[in-house]
């Protein structure tokens, strides 16, 4: 076996850091803040139900652009009515 020789005056090397996977960016909150519910339970400023505002924080970007289409789909049937 080979002996490694230790140079007092050599600086100590650190293992490579790993870098943290960068997260995905979150697809924003669509709030205006006119938080208010209507009889049917959706928001009157945003259109998301009171479900979908409590779960927003803790879902993935897939759910909440699927929650920004029916969002959207609710806001457009208001304005037809």
């Amino acid at each position: 076996m080979s002996e490694q020789r230790i140079d007092a005056d050599e600086p100590e090397r650190e293992a490579p850091k790993k870098q943290a996977p960068r997260k995905q960016d979150s697809v924003a909150s669509p709030c205006v803040s006119i938080c208010a519910l209507d009889d049917d339970d959706i928001c009157i400023g945003c259109h998301r139900s009171g479900d979908e505002i409590s779960q927003w924080g803790a879902q993935n970007n897939a759910w909440k652009r699927d929650v920004l289409k029916k969002a959207q789909e609710r806001w457009r049937a208001g304005q037809e009515k």
